[in-house]
């Protein structure tokens, strides 16, 4: 078995009956009740059987590949600084600090793209056990060919709406870029609290409404445009509310332009 599946099945449950996964020849995993799922370049369990996601522009375009190819190079960056943000190598550079991960620390890197912010996790928080999850095939194909078979990092395709994680099993769950592109954020964040330890951390990036000075005129702009992308902007108190209604305290963010960095941590006891 490769080392990078290991995490993947140390961590990830049987969506459909919630029993641990095990290997079943080099092209899928299964479980003890024999639900079986194919892996994505034989690396990353499709885990995402039933999709709550809505299809819309904004995840098609996650999935359209000549975008894929350049998402982390040309796209995420281009897209990040129009909005007024900064290098996503630096946005997370500031989550890691924000972490403070004991050794063994098992971290999700949710709605992970291609890896690049995956890797840059595992690089940062040494030790740590790395597993990135996203609901685009093509994100994934991407994500396993620039990782090296050796690496510990494991990859598996899943719905952040319904993630198939037992409870309270996870040290860190780090979400960039992509709240936005959720149908139910709240929900999603709910499924972070669900499966975070006491202690643990959700950290992450999203970015702040950009016609927001604009008053009226720019919600209803944000409004129309979110009912074509399928984006919707979440500002810091809006966030902080579902952080809160989550379970989730200590709620705090830093802003560098259009770009919202914030951490909460899920109680004691």
């Amino acid at each position: 078995m490769a080392a990078s599946l290991r995490p993947v099945l140390d961590v990830l449950r049987c969506p459909d009956c919630a029993a641990a996964l095990e290997p079943a020849g080099p092209d899928a995993v299964t479980c003890r009740a024999g639900h079986r799922f194919d892996l994505i370049a034989r690396r990353a369990p499709d885990l995402a059987q039933t999709v709550v996601q809505r299809d819309t522009p904004g995840q098609r375009a996650m999935r359209f590949r000549p975008l894929v190819s350049v998402y982390e190079s040309i796209w995420r960056p281009l897209f990040t600084r129009l909005a007024g943000g900064t290098d996503p190598a630096a946005e997370t550079d500031q989550l890691i600090e924000w972490l403070e991960p004991t050794p063994g620390a098992t971290v999700i890197d949710l709605a992970c793209g291609p890896g690049n912010t995956t890797r840059q996790l595992a690089a940062g928080l040494g030790g740590a056990s790395v597993v990135g999850l996203d609901l685009s095939v093509p994100m994934l194909e991407q994500a396993v060919q620039a990782t090296p078979d050796s690496s510990p990092i494991g990859f598996a395709r899943v719905d952040a709406h319904t993630l198939p994680i037992d409870d309270a099993t996870v040290d860190v769950v780090h979400c960039a870029a992509a709240l936005y592109l959720f149908g139910d954020p709240a929900a999603v964040i709910g499924e972070v609290a669900r499966v975070l330890r006491p202690g643990g951390r959700f950290v992450g990036m999203t970015l702040v409404a950009p016609l927001q000075p604009l008053g009226a005129v720019g919600r209803s702009a944000e409004q129309a445009f979110a009912r074509l992308s399928g984006l919707r902007y979440l500002g810091a108190r809006e966030l902080g509310e579902m952080c809160r209604a989550a379970g989730l305290r200590g709620f705090s963010t830093r802003s560098r332009g259009g770009a919202l960095l914030f951490v909460a941590e899920k109680p004691d006891g």
